[in-house]
């Protein structure tokens, strides 16, 4: 990224070019001296893209001599304006242009080595230039520092049994609370068939007793 700027003097234009894989950031443009117009009036400022004259802004020498743009050009344009008493000037930067810095990046991140760790820490494979190490050498380097395969099956057949007794206890849990649930559930009818026999016994008892002379 660089700084850019140039001088369009009065009554003419001026063409810009970027240049190959570059860009340029128009942020700013502003009239001369000022001191010397003494109309005022606004000044309009163009810019010639293509086949397409474009007004960028207007400025005034009382009110507004300068102006923000926050404008990109990837291709020649040409900027001009009307003002009979001087030069404007326009700044901003020039960069490299987005899709050329993205391969740079890119080729970049190809090239560079990327090492991968062992278990034990130590850079053991390398991938280098985006070409991958063969899978049987890999495997062979893991059974030489220790990593087994049946070790991984074995830490799964573990946690599986590990599952089945938590489920049995789970199971055995719920058991026993229904077993209480059905025992009190028995007490409570009992309970309620003696209270049942006695209050029919209570009222066959009256019911003699009413018919006795």
């Amino acid at each position: 990224m660089e700084f850019w700027g140039v001088e369009v003097k009065s009554g003419e234009s001026l063409k810009v070019d970027p240049g190959d894989d570059k860009i340029i950031h128009l942020s700013n443009a502003c009239l001369g001296d000022v001191t010397k117009d003494k109309e005022g009036l606004p000044v309009a400022l163009y810019v010639k893209f293509g086949n397409q004259k474009l007004v960028l802004g207007t400025l005034s020498s009382e009110a507004f001599p300068q102006i923000s743009y926050d404008l990109v050009f990837e291709k020649e344009f040409e900027l001009s304006h009307n003002w009979k008493h001087g030069s404007v000037f326009f700044t901003g930067f020039k960069a490299q242009s987005q899709s050329e810095s993205d391969n740079d990046e890119d080729s970049d991140d190809f090239d560079e080595d990327i090492p991968v760790s062992a278990a034990n820490g130590k850079p053991e494979i390398e991938v280098k230039n985006g070409i991958k190490p063969d899978a049987n050498e890999a495997k062979q380097k893991k059974i030489a520092n220790g990593e087994d395969e049946d070790s991984s099956e074995s830490e799964s057949d573990d946690d599986s049994s590990e599952d089945q007794i938590a489920r049995m206890l789970s199971m055995l849990q719920l058991l026993t609370l229904l077993s209480r649930l059905v025992k009190q559930l028995l007490i409570t009818s009992s309970r309620l068939r003696s209270q049942v026999e006695i209050t029919a016994a209570s009222l066959a008892t009256g019911h003699l007793r009413q018919k006795m002379p």
